[in-house]
């Protein structure tokens, strides 16, 4: 990961692609990047109305692929306003007790035997920061 050319090329041509390791999703399927603004009120009235109705049947989704694949990892970033996100992510993991890491702006938990989680903050320069990036990979390492 030091040498810039590599990462991007995996950036660009594995993370997230069929024929990687990851797997890349959106927690709700239509895209809206500012808290504050709702760009979609001729399909929903209000973000609100849109989370009411369609975050219960993501959630279960989620819920259903994480119990097919039981991935060794899930990260789940963003945390919305008043952590109101990370609320929605624990959702997904109803019997997982999460723990604090990096003073408390990352949390994670085990699930099942084998799959560990992370919450953090959304992937962003100057939102998330290099020692919450670093306690998450020192925290996967450390466990097995």
């Amino acid at each position: 990961w030091k040498n810039r050319t590599e990462r991007h090329n995996y950036v660009i041509n594995q993370l997230g692609r069929s024929n990687g390791e990851t797997f890349l999703g959106e927690a709700m399927p239509l895209p809206a990047s500012k808290a504050k603004e709702w760009l979609y009120p001729e399909i929903f009235p209000s973000r609100e109305a849109y989370l009411e109705a369609i975050w219960p049947q993501r959630r279960k989704m989620w819920a259903d692929l994480i119990e097919e694949h039981k991935p060794r990892y899930i990260v789940c970033f963003g945390m919305g306003p008043n952590a109101a996100w990370w609320g929605r992510y624990k959702e997904i993991f109803p019997r997982a007790d999460f723990d604090s890491l990096a003073h408390g702006r990352i949390q994670t938990a085990r699930f099942w035997d084998n799959t560990k989680v992370y919450l953090s903050p959304f992937f962003r320069y100057k939102t998330i920061l290099r020692s919450d990036l670093k306690a998450i990979i020192e925290h996967a390492l450390a466990i097995k």
